[in-house]
């Protein structure tokens, strides 16, 4: 008994603890049969990606920082280096704190007490956790990272359940099955291809695979959309190769009729990203067409304001003379703007700046820019980096009675349907 608590100091005396293993817990997502009903053309073995380790919070480790985890079964508590020996935990509640480096544990007596070793994982015998009001399969690994001085919160869970997560927050849930088929292949392949790419070559991804946010793929957790786990069970596995290496399936909302392959900054070492034929299916999207207007003033100081471009603009004036888009590429993507302020001095902003700067304004790098008394307007096509899949255009797709593989070919040219084994 006493080995199986050795990852705690203070723990055994103040909670109510019995101990246990993983392979008693209840803790070992274990497989499910699924029925996949597209038909894939090949199998790959990729080990070790069954798996994914989800990034769900950074936090700099010399704030003190606190973290609430809800069960309604208690806690399996698992020594990060003897995986062998775990800990049960009764409570409904499990309260650590973080700071320089160690982990404390809220015990029953309400005081915090060390944790030996610096990082810990929490499970849950029927595989739910809550924590910061969503819902979370597999578990929850709180651990230091030593290169940035940061405490890292991880999910760790299957990766068809990471999948039917992401299904939610990247696809729009009353769409036709069809549709969430697609969305959850492209997911599982996007997933797959960072996982390997992280692994091999950037050791900043030692601890997690990926991230939870827009840069990656929007992950909340779980949720309980029947339709959606039932994409996910009939495309179990799938995923797009091309000649024998993992794609890698970006994708947007709406790519407003570009061409990826008239792109000066495709990837050519991708070929299945330079599709070059035109995506007319997402006419209908909400952002085919958009329009933004600008105060000259606010334009400015979001100039000033941004990280990356403050020294370049910060003596500006307060005017605003011209501006003119002097660089595009033959798919219409900005790549250069001139500014002129009211003291005749010239500035140069690429597109992608432009974009970032205002995010939420400037939805693509299809545009075109006006300036109008003191006003700025810019009026565009599309939503997102207009590559790889057009979601809208899939789905119009899906309306029109393709199949899925039909349309992972048309976004996807000379991939092939895989099989993870």
């Amino acid at each position: 008994m006493k080995r199986c608590f050795l990852f705690f100091i203070y723990a055994i005396c103040c909670l109510s603890i019995v101990p246990t293993t993983l392979a008693h817990s209840g803790f070992t997502g274990a497989e499910t049969t699924r029925n996949v009903t597209t038909t894939p053309d090949t199998s790959i073995d990729i080990p070790g990606v069954k798996k994914i380790r989800v990034l769900l919070e950074e936090h700099p480790d010399n704030k003190e920082t606190k973290f609430l985890i809800k069960s309604n079964n208690g806690f399996v508590l698992t020594s990060p280096i003897d995986s062998e020996n775990s800990a049960f935990c009764h409570e409904g509640e499990l309260r650590l704190l973080c700071k320089k480096q160690r982990l404390y544990m809220c015990c029953a007596d309400g005081r915090y007490h060390r944790i030996k070793y610096q990082s810990i994982e929490i499970g849950d015998p029927d595989n739910k956790l809550t924590f910061n009001g969503h819902t979370y399969q597999g578990s929850i690994i709180i651990r230091f990272d030593e290169t940035k001085q940061t405490t890292l919160v991880i999910n760790k869970l299957p990766l068809e359940d990471y999948v039917y997560g992401v299904v939610h927050w990247e696809s729009i849930p009353s769409w036709p099955q069809g549709m969430q088929k697609v969305q959850a292949i492209i997911s599982r392949t996007y997933a797959v291809f960072l996982m390997q790419q992280a692994r091999l070559r950037n050791p900043r991804f030692k601890y997690f695979d990926i991230k939870n946010t827009n840069l990656h793929q929007v992950y909340n957790g779980w949720h309980n959309y029947k339709s959606l786990r039932r994409a996910i069970d009939e495309t179990s596995n799938l995923i797009l190769t091309y000649k024998g290496n993992i794609a890698l399936t970006m994708f947007d909302i709406c790519c407003g009729g570009s061409i990826p392959g008239k792109m000066r900054n495709r990837d050519v070492s991708k070929p299945y990203l330079c599709r070059d034929q035109r995506c007319t299916y997402c006419k209908n999207a909400p952002s085919y067409q958009w329009k933004e207007d600008l105060h000259v003033t606010n334009f400015i100081k979001g100039l000033k304001k941004a990280p990356q471009l403050k020294n370049r603009f910060k003596k500006m004036g307060a005017g605003l003379a011209s501006i003119k888009i002097t660089d595009t590429d033959h798919s219409g993507i900005v790549q250069w703007i001139r500014l002129v302020d009211s003291n005749k001095r010239t500035f140069k902003l690429s597109g992608v700046e432009l974009r970032s700067t205002f995010i939420t304004r400037v939805k693509s790098l299809s545009f075109s820019v006006k300036l109008i008394r003191d006003r700025i307007v810019i009026s565009g096509h599309g939503h997102g980096h207009q590559q790889g899949m057009c979601q809208w255009g899939a789905k119009e797709l899906i309306d029109r009675g393709w199949s899925v593989k039909s349309i992972l070919s048309f976004y996807y040219p000379g991939t092939r349907l895989s099989r993870l084994l």
